[in-house]
């Protein structure tokens, strides 16, 4: 007989199950830094994946919070409290690297559809 449970029986977390975050994210950096940022941003801000990747970090930011609008589920905005300086530090980057993309996403000049930054 099939049980179903509803809550976790064991821990999800990356350092349940010895990831090195920091090796990961080298290692993302070096195939992709646009993906390398979106997955710092995900562990940071609590961002889906389609959020992260439509983020357009030069109109998101509104100082003390980032507004994500783009890739929300349902096309309901939220506001994500930015309270660290590591937090501070990637909306920064994010914007700089945005800024070289003629839409202001975090993707290179040609890429435009989400099943490619997928």
């Amino acid at each position: 007989r099939l049980r179903r449970a509803s809550s976790a029986t064991e821990s999800k977390a990356w350092e349940a199950h010895d990831i090195d975050i920091d090796a990961l994210f080298r290692r993302m950096d070096e195939e992709c830094v646009y993906a390398g940022l979106q997955l710092r941003l995900m562990l940071h801000f609590g961002l889906r994946v389609e959020e992260a990747v439509m983020l357009r970090p030069l109109t998101s930011d509104h100082g003390d919070f980032l507004h994500v609008v783009d890739g929300t589920k349902g096309g309901r905005g939220r506001d994500v409290s930015v309270t660290t300086h590591e937090q501070r530090r990637l909306i920064e980057q994010a914007k700089m690297m945005a800024a070289d993309n003629k839409y202001g996403l975090l993707a290179p000049n040609g890429r435009r559809k989400l099943v490619q930054a997928k």
